[in-house]
């Protein structure tokens, strides 16, 4: 490219292509971390629920 003159062209398509696989890896990197997030806050506010229920039903127990 730089002895036909068509350096400047080559960088360019270069850039676009680099650029074209970095956003593809970063939207494949975002779509798998979504669910994994999910999960995370599903099981901390899992953790929080039983936390307040359990001694709702020791409680039941003592009352009996």
């Amino acid at each position: 490219a730089e002895e036909s003159g068509k350096l400047d062209q080559e960088l360019v398509r270069i850039a676009s292509v680099t650029e074209g696989d970095l956003d593809r890896h970063l939207k494949a990197a975002v779509a798998l971390t979504e669910p994994v997030m999910l999960f995370f806050i599903a099981a901390f506010i899992g953790t929080i629920f039983i936390g307040m229920v359990i001694p709702i039903f020791t409680l039941q127990d003592y009352i009996k």
